[in-house]
C-alpha cells in the first residue's frame, strides 16, 4: 500500500467515526438523524477540511525563530583585546622622556609577534612544538623575511610608529 493509499484510507476511516459520532449525539438528542444526511454533511466538511489543508500553504506548521530577526547578540569582550590594545598604543607613542622610566611595552609586542610569527612558521614547515618562539624564528626567519626576523630578535625592542607596526604585521600575514 502506498502513502498516497493510505492518506485515503485513513480520511474514510475519519469521515465514518465522524459520521458515527454525530448520529449518536443526534440520537441522544432526540434528533431523529437522516443517516444518508449526516453522512453526506460529514463528508463534505471533511472534505472541505483536507482541501484546505492541502491547498493553503498559510496551514502548515509553523517554523518558530529560536530569536527575533534582526537581533544580533554581541559576543563578550575579550580582555586580551583591551590589554593588546594598551601594548599597541603604549608601543606607538613618542618614546618616554629621559627622566621617565622606559616602557615595557615594546617588549611585550615584541614577544607577541614574535609567538605568532613563530606559530605560523612552525605550521609552514610542519615542526613541532619542541623548540621555543625564539630558536624557530633564528632557524626560520631569515630565509623567509630577513626584516622582519631583525625586529623580532632584536634586543631591547624597537618603539615603532604606525607604520612600522603595520608593515610588521603585513609580514606577518604574508608567511
Amino acid at each position: 500500500m502506498t502513502l498516497r493509499d493510505l492518506t485515503w484510507a485513513r480520511r474514510t476511516l475519519v469521515v465514518l467515526v465522524l459520521w458515527v459520532v454525530l448520529s449518536l449525539i443526534m440520537e441522544w438528542l432526540l434528533m431523529d438523524p437522516d443517516w444518508i444526511g449526516t453522512l453526506a454533511a460529514a463528508a463534505a466538511v471533511a472534505a472541505l477540511s483536507w482541501f484546505i489543508a492541502d491547498h493553503v500553504p498559510a496551514l502548515e506548521a509553523p517554523a518558530w525563530q529560536t530569536e527575533p530577526p534582526g537581533l544580533v547578540r554581541k559576543p563578550p569582550a575579550d580582555g586580551r583585546m583591551g590589554a593588546l590594545r594598551r601594548v599597541v598604543n603604549q608601543t606607538t607613542d613618542p618614546p618616554p622622556r629621559p627622566d621617565q622610566a622606559p616602557s615595557s611595552a615594546p617588549t611585550q609586542l615584541q614577544t607577541i609577534l614574535l609567538d605568532v610569527t613563530a606559530g605560523r612558521l612552525r605550521a609552514q614547515h610542519s615542526t613541532t612544538g619542541d623548540e621555543t618562539a625564539v630558536d624557530v624564528v633564528r632557524r626560520l626567519g631569515p630565509g623567509q623575511d630577513p626584516h622582519l626576523a631583525a625586529y623580532l630578535l632584536s634586543v631591547p625592542a624597537p618603539q615603532l610608529d604606525d607604520h612600522e607596526l603595520n608593515d610588521l604585521l603585513s609580514r606577518i600575514e604574508a608567511l
